[in-house]
């Protein structure tokens, strides 16, 4: 089974600098999983953190059967040679501004965790005011479901497509 623990903070202005930015920091790379066993091959828990919510993490669990090659927010996911491959692929809508270069980021065997973060600027369709978002993505290829497999697992990978947003 694959799973994906995707957390996404999300603030404006509002929380780029003093009390608000220091909560927005604070914001988990990783927290336990929903437990699921559904026999489905694979399992999203997406946890929001928003700023009108003082960054408090909101979480809910989606199961899917997935036809592999896969396209999940800014994450590309397929199977070859029994390793689910990760890799990175820009969407302006999925992964803001700036721009930057699709490619492979890691392969994980059975047993094996890694992990990816993202951010993008993004402009609200209504009123023009830039958002920003950092997104966290936990991967797991697990038989045996562990609640705090992202907490205490040493990641076979650890990647930042991180860029300096203005």
């Amino acid at each position: 089974m694959l799973y994906l623990q995707l957390i996404r903070t999300e603030w404006t202005e509002k929380s780029r600098g003093g009390a608000q930015a220091a909560l927005r920091n604070n914001t988990p790379m990783s927290l336990p999983i929903e437990m699921v066993d559904d026999g489905k091959a694979f399992a999203i828990q997406f946890v929001s953190c928003e700023e009108s919510l003082d960054f408090l993490p909101a979480s809910r669990l989606l199961r899917a059967s997935v036809q592999l090659p896969s396209k999940w927010a800014c994450a590309e996911l397929a199977i070859t040679e029994g390793q689910y491959r990760i890799g990175f692929v820009w969407d302006a809508l999925e992964c803001g501004a700036p721009k930057r270069p699709d490619r492979h980021l890691f392969s994980l065997q059975p047993g094996e965790v890694g992990r990816f973060r993202c951010n993008g600027r993004f402009a609200d369709a209504d009123t023009g005011n830039w958002f920003y978002q950092m997104s966290t993505y936990n991967f797991a290829n697990i038989d045996r479901l562990d609640a705090d497999m992202f907490i205490n697992a040493a990641l076979k990978k650890d990647i930042s497509v991180l860029e300096a947003l203005r």
